[in-house]
């Protein structure tokens, strides 16, 4: 029973208790008078006397009846009250489309309501007892997130990220809100809502943002972004590449720019297929590509004459029925602790127009620019 409910209920028991007693002191005073008791018997002055007290009594307890029923009316109208507001927060329970929870300190849950089932894979019922963790998979890197959220002093709106663990594909919002009792934190309040949709549209946009929309490799945006992560967790053996294709102006011009839209999707299925992942393929704009290849000096430098060789080799469709053999020119760097990206990618382009003036066709490193390899 809510304890609003309890304390009105106290309140007016206690105005019933108190009314009825005075009715009842009322009574006895009433028989004492009539029976010549106590100080009452003052008042016994024949007939006349006895119908004045009757009349006042009956006064006295017309007033005192009407207060009761008032009491009892209020008493039945504030339970209606209470009554259709809890049928009412249920209704908004069974048909909300987010899942709300209740945990203690330790992370389990108390009680859930809402779409529990869909999002979280348990009925309201059966997930009281469960542990928030056994659940739900928090995108968090702390993995004490519960504990430091119950410790910290803060009292704000905590939001996170979590799967659910019956169905890792959904995408799950939480909020934290602290449940404070009598000033004291009993527990937390858990809003959760499906946020797929969303996050469905956010890495769209995010593709869109980093992806190059012919080739599909990653654009300038989408290499730098990319590139970044590898530099903080490796600081060798990482080289840095400049590619373009030789005379690919000739080529549009002579078979136009679909011919050249071909060559180049081509050319990135190619450079994926000869140069795989965790290696980072992009397209810099027009026949220009840069790849970081994650390996040694040698195995760097083989995988790109690998490639070299391999894009010579083949056969490129410029139209239904025009073929043709293109090649490529490369330079490339390796990255050192402290060298900026962008230094990084002008040495390579430095190293790529000496392989052009070099004769195309071929691999330049850096340092040895003036030398094909």
């Amino acid at each position: 029973m809510p304890s609003s409910l309890i304390i009105a209920n106290s309140l007016i028991s206690g105005e019933i208790f108190g009314s009825v007693t005075v009715m009842v002191i009322a009574i006895i005073a009433t028989i004492a008078a009539f029976s010549s008791l106590g100080p009452m018997m003052l008042l016994q002055i024949g007939a006349l006397g006895r119908q004045a007290v009757l009349q006042t009594y009956l006064i006295f307890a017309v007033f005192t009846e009407r207060t009761i029923s008032v009491l009892f009316m209020r008493n039945k109208n504030l339970v209606q009250s209470v009554s259709t507001r809890e049928q009412m927060l249920a209704l908004v329970m069974v048909n909300s489309t987010d899942s709300i929870v209740n945990i203690n300190h330790a992370g389990l849950c108390l009680w859930s309501g809402g779409a529990s089932l869909d999002l979280l894979g348990y009925s309201n019922q059966d997930i009281v007892g469960k542990n928030l963790n056994d659940v739900l998979s928090i995108e968090n890197k702390n993995p004490d997130f519960i504990e430091n959220f119950f410790n910290s002093s803060t009292e704000k709106l905590e939001t996170v990220l979590a799967k659910p663990i019956f169905d890792p594909s959904r995408a799950l919002n939480l909020s934290f809100r602290k449940f404070i009792t009598d000033g004291i934190v009993s527990g937390a309040i858990i809003t959760v809502n499906d946020i797929k949709e969303e996050s469905e549209k956010l890495a769209v946009a995010v593709e869109k943002s980093e992806k190059d929309p012919l080739t599909r490799l990653l654009n300038r945006y989408g290499f730098n972004e990319k590139i970044k992560s590898v530099l903080e967790t490796q600081a060798e053996n990482i080289c840095i590449s400049y590619l373009d294709i030789d005379h690919f102006k000739q080529i549009n011009d002579t078979y136009g720019h679909e011919a050249g839209d071909r060559i180049l999707t081509e050319l990135a299925r190619l450079m994926q297929a000869t140069v795989p992942p965790p290696n980072i393929i992009s397209r810099f704009g027009g026949d220009e590509f840069v790849i970081a290849i994650i390996a040694n000096p040698t195995d760097a430098q083989n995988s790109l004459n690998t490639l070299i060789e391999t894009i010579s080799t083949t056969v490129f469709s410029l139209t239904d029925t025009v073929k043709a053999h293109i090649t490529i020119s490369c330079g490339y760097s390796f990255y050192k602790k402290g060298k900026p990206l962008d230094i990084l990618i002008q040495e390579a382009d430095s190293a790529l127009y000496n392989a052009k003036q070099s004769g195309r066709n071929r691999v330049c490193n850096f340092v040895q620019s003036n030398s094909a390899t």
